[in-house]
């Protein structure tokens, strides 16, 4: 198990070169999800896409849901394992 789901979020995310920066809210959601906990991110699935999604778009321009439901879904998954 890692330190949280936030951070295996962080962690999937950095595989791809998507890095914090400066003005976006990463550090501010993983640790939200982090300290929340794999259960309470279970439940709150489709809150934190959209939380992630609203922060790729204000980032990149785009938020393709799809891709961002299973990085969610992989992280609370390989967090539970």
């Amino acid at each position: 198990m890692s330190n949280g789901v936030g951070t295996r979020l962080k962690m999937f995310f950095a595989r791809y070169g998507i890095r914090e920066s400066s003005g976006c809210r990463c550090a501010e959601l993983a640790k939200k999800y982090d300290d929340f906990g794999v259960i309470w991110c279970e439940e709150h699935f489709d809150e934190i896409v959209e939380e992630i999604r609203q922060n790729a778009i204000k980032r990149f321009g785009v938020g393709p849901r799809f891709i961002i439901r299973r990085i969610v879904r992989n992280a609370i998954k390989e967090e539970r394992s």
